[in-house]
């Protein structure tokens, strides 16, 4: 019985892994071309029970993970992993010093930008600030940050190349990134917080910021 416990257990992780091969990608589209739709999707998704949730894309933390995990790929394609290195502070060469705790900061660092866009939201709706009330908006930002860490991920990257295309590359890229976190951010803003659009972009630029 054990045995085919585990089996089972194997056939679930590796089915929920292979989808992802179709359902990141095309979370990915609809987040990037489609957000506000991707935003009333969320709202019905957290409605339902917690085992029929997010059964037509990959659920938003994960797809911020996967996003990360897929820039990795293009650094390592690249050939501009960071190193270690002997100069930097003991925390640094902790983080750098595997794969596993590279990918691990970079999605905790990440993740500060849907959090303080979600407790923003929280605060000007004069809610109090708890897990449950934040959990909707946090899952919502988590979409937006996911094409946001890919594009900002992947532009550090090009910027560490050695050519000169690749660096001005990556810079146009983080150019892109940052004008599309910020109207996207903004559009929800306007339509959450019903503020003006002046307001809604001043308020995602400074949240921004600020993460």
């Amino acid at each position: 019985m054990p045995f085919l416990t585990i089996l089972r257990t194997v056939e679930e992780l590796l089915y929920e892994v292979v989808t992802w091969l179709i359902f990141y990608p095309l979370t990915l589209w609809r987040c990037i071309w489609h957000p506000e739709a991707l935003m009333r999707y969320t709202t019905e998704e957290l409605q339902e029970a917690p085992e029929e949730r997010f059964t037509e894309s990959v659920s938003p933390p994960l797809f911020l993970m996967l996003s990360l995990l897929v820039a990795h790929g293009i650094e390592l394609w690249l050939g501009v992993r960071i190193e270690e290195a002997e100069t930097r502070s003991r925390m640094a060469r902790i983080i750098t010093g595997s794969e596993e705790n590279l990918l691990l900061f970079r999605s905790f660092a990440f993740a500060i930008f849907p959090l303080v866009m979600a407790a923003g939201v929280v605060r000007r709706k004069g809610l109090k600030l708890d897990r449950p009330t934040l959990r909707g908006p946090f899952f919502r930002q988590c979409y937006f940050a996911g094409p946001f860490c890919l594009m900002m991920s992947t532009a550090s990257a090009l910027m560490r190349h050695a050519a000169d295309s690749a660096q001005v590359g990556g810079l146009i890229l983080a150019g892109i990134g940052f004008l599309w976190y910020v109207q996207v951010e903004s559009r929800w803003f306007h339509r959450e917080l019903q503020l003006s659009w002046p307001r809604a972009i001043g308020l995602a630029v400074r949240l921004f910021l600020i993460a």
